[in-house]
């Protein structure tokens, strides 16, 4: 018990510098996304040929509820103006419409709008458009194909035909929403903004272990303490001050506490605290280092910042995907994965006892 209170002390002591990171990461974080939730990107499209066409196109997105707050919508047919517009920031995104573009759907010539994007627009924002406008090729690749198998009937049945395919084109485009993947939930996100803030957080702990640990850890074993419960104690008084730091985050963004989340975030803890003594045991001098890559492929698969990549998104048993999941199954695994951290403390340091 006194090696308990003694560690706890000491990490205590660190308490101020903690704080201090945690402020600066949650004031990062929230300066990035609300910047990106609340400004309106600015749209300018350029014509290469004026037509009919283009009015109903731009007609169509002012009117559409989901587009109009967020968008900026100006016409071009000047692209040199416009280019000049999206070097000097005055738009965000320049998109280039080729001549004979609508024709070039429906003849299956299929000629491509090019999008450009101001070196202001942040990778963020950039993100959210590129995903948008794939949606919206999904949508008319979907269409134009069935333009094609319409046309091959030629005439027949012509006016049950034409009533069937609009009906089933309108069906889809209301329904847009079914192109949109559903990615994660706001609990989610809080539980991942708690492990990367503890994960980073971690990095003191990592460098205030003391280098002559053996030493202290072989007096203790000599005053009849067992290795193993050393061990735990070291990662219990490790995981008190995650608590604490996870309800300083949970206190500033107003998260009710329940018992299942109560629960996920106890296994958090101990997960992170079982981690920092493991990699600081290990990597010694380079466990700095090391935690500082977990932060970044952590915050990079978690899609808070930027959007996630395919190869994080099939990385099932990564922390951060368990952590998405958010089921038993995932949470169990979790929980193996802390039961395995401790264990390999435990055998690292009874090696070098032995040896």
């Amino acid at each position: 018990m006194k090696f308990f209170i003694f560690t706890l002390k000491s990490k205590i002591k660190l308490m101020p510098v903690l704080c201090a990171i945690m402020l600066i990461f949650m004031g990062s974080f929230y300066i990035i996304t609300l910047n990106s939730k609340n400004k309106v990107i600015n749209l300018e499209i350029y014509f290469d040929e004026q037509d009919s066409k283009n009015n109903m196109i731009i007609s169509l997105i002012n009117g559409t509820a989901s587009t109009k707050s967020n968008l900026s919508l100006s016409t071009s047919y000047d692209l040199q103006s416009s280019q000049s517009k999206l070097e000097d920031g005055d738009i965000d995104v320049l998109i280039k419409v080729p001549a004979n573009f609508y024709n070039s759907i429906l003849n299956s010539e299929n000629k491509s709008a090019i999008i450009y994007f101001s070196p202001y627009l942040n990778e963020t924002e950039k993100g959210i458009f590129t995903s948008l406008t794939k949606s919206s090729a999904d949508i008319l690749s979907y269409a134009q194909a069935n333009i094609y198998v319409s046309d091959s009937i030629m005439d027949s049945n012509m006016s049950s035909r034409n009533y069937e395919l609009n009906r089933y084109f309108l069906n889809e485009v209301l329904n847009r929403e079914d192109e949109f993947k559903t990615v994660k939930s706001e609990k989610d996100n809080n539980l991942i903004i708690v492990y990367i803030t503890l994960l980073i957080s971690s990095i003191i702990f990592a460098n205030s272990k003391s280098k002559n640990y053996i030493d202290v850890y072989a007096h203790l074993i000599v005053k009849g303490y067992n290795l193993l419960a050393i061990n735990i104690l070291e990662i219990l008084s490790n995981a008190i001050i995650f608590a604490f730091i996870t309800g300083l985050i949970l206190f500033f963004q107003k998260i009710p506490l329940n018992t299942a989340l109560f629960l996920k975030l106890m296994l958090i803890n101990m997960f992170i605290a079982s981690l920092t003594e493991f990699i600081a045991i290990v990597f010694k001098e380079g466990a700095s280092f090391c935690i500082l890559i977990l932060c970044i492929v952590s915050t990079l698969s978690s899609g808070l910042l930027l959007p996630r990549f395919s190869i994080f998104l099939n990385a099932y048993v990564t922390p951060v995907n368990l952590i998405m999941a958010n089921t038993l199954i995932s949470y169990s695994i979790f929980a193996l994965y802390t039961i395995i951290l401790i264990l390999l403390v435990y055998f690292k340091i009874y090696r070098n006892f032995r040896y």
